[in-house]
């Protein structure tokens, strides 16, 4: 696998495939953020440096299938959460003074704001944040540096971390998910 654009995937084989039954599968696995997605494929021979079209269907006999097949699992549309630390350590040393979140939110076609809210354990608010993309399928990635809104730095604790969305259509209604993360100082 050579390195590519996000959007692609590159493959080099050890050897040329030479023989005219020696045949070829790829299979990987792509994050679709949204309900369609295509797939164009091309292979060359390093020797000519000529391009072909890899087209849906059977190209031989020996292959009984004439679709790509792809498949699309999971309904969440706020996926793969995680966090850069469990515990943040605001203290300016510069390990662990923010944390990151990153997750994926999918299947939503209309601009509408991902929130990172922030709760103490007896239900204030201490943070909040938003990004808000004409686009909102795709990858995020928000931070806290344990600041209140206000910009004092939050007392040791343990707090609750909201990361939501307000759906649309289909799966009209407001989507959260959850997690914890440690002060400590």
């Amino acid at each position: 696998v050579l390195v590519t654009g996000t959007d692609s995937l590159h493959l080099r084989l050890p050897r040329q495939v030479a023989a005219a039954d020696e045949l070829l599968e790829v299979r990987f696995q792509a994050t679709l953020y949204g309900n369609v997605g295509s797939f164009r494929g091309f292979a060359r021979n390093s020797a000519t440096g000529t391009w072909q079209r890899v087209d849906a269907g059977n190209a031989t006999e020996l292959v009984h299938s004439s679709t790509v097949t792809v498949l699309v699992e999971g309904s969440q549309l706020i996926s793969d959460v995680g966090a850069s630390t469990q515990v943040l350590t605001p203290n300016g040393d510069g390990i662990n003074d923010e944390v990151a979140w990153r997750f994926a939110v999918t299947r939503l076609a209309t601009p509408t704001p991902v929130r990172l809210h922030i709760f103490d354990l007896s239900g204030r608010l201490v943070h909040r944040s938003q990004e808000l993309r004409p686009d909102p399928r795709g990858s995020y990635e928000l931070r806290w540096d344990g600041r209140h809104s206000g910009g004092t730095l939050v007392p040791p604790g343990v707090y609750l971390v909201r990361i939501e969305v307000d759906a649309q259509g289909p799966s009209a209604g407001y989507v959260a998910r959850q997690q914890l993360i440690r002060v400590v100082y």
